[in-house]
């Protein structure tokens, strides 16, 4: 499945929610989960928002967005996190 367009064509007022899997080896997309929610594996860690800006850094590089573009709007602290992508 090609993800990007996934995210360009099925978000709802420019939102989407994406489930983090962090330590992993290397950044990626994983799956789209039944209700909708994006899982990508990133490669940082959990702690000082290090997981929640590469995660910013991977979604600019696939979508070509840039940086201050791409929102954690809710549920910083948690995996499933609700990002606004400003297009």
């Amino acid at each position: 499945m090609n993800f990007i367009d996934y995210i360009l064509e099925n978000n709802k007022n420019w939102f989407i929610q994406v489930k983090i899997i962090p330590n992993a080896k290397n950044n990626e997309f994983i799956d789209i989960m039944a209700n909708g929610v994006i899982k990508v594996k990133i490669s940082a860690i959990p702690k000082k928002w290090k997981a929640n800006k590469e995660l910013i850094n991977f979604l600019s590089d696939k979508l070509r967005l840039k940086k201050d573009c791409i929102h954690i709007i809710s549920w910083v602290t948690s995996q499933i996190k609700k990002i606004k992508l400003d297009i």
